[in-house]
């Protein structure tokens, strides 16, 4: 899972794409962006822990219905 603030002044929003896109053996992964989000406040934009929870949910319930 990649978390990108696109006003991220360490870590660019070009640069998390980029390794979004070289993350190729990963069987699940998902970019999600937040238009305010810098890189000390984006993990406090609205929907910010949600994505996580929804990320979490979806890998585990896909192993699940692989055992």
């Amino acid at each position: 899972m990649f978390l990108s603030g696109e006003r991220d002044e360490l870590i660019p929003p070009y640069m998390m794409k980029e390794l979004y896109d070289n993350a190729t053996s990963s069987k699940s992964k998902k970019l999600v962006t937040f238009p305010n989000g810098d890189h000390n406040e984006t993990c406090r934009q609205p929907g910010y822990f949600d994505a996580i929870f929804n990320f979490y949910n979806h890998v585990f319930s896909d192993e699940k219905h692989k055992l």
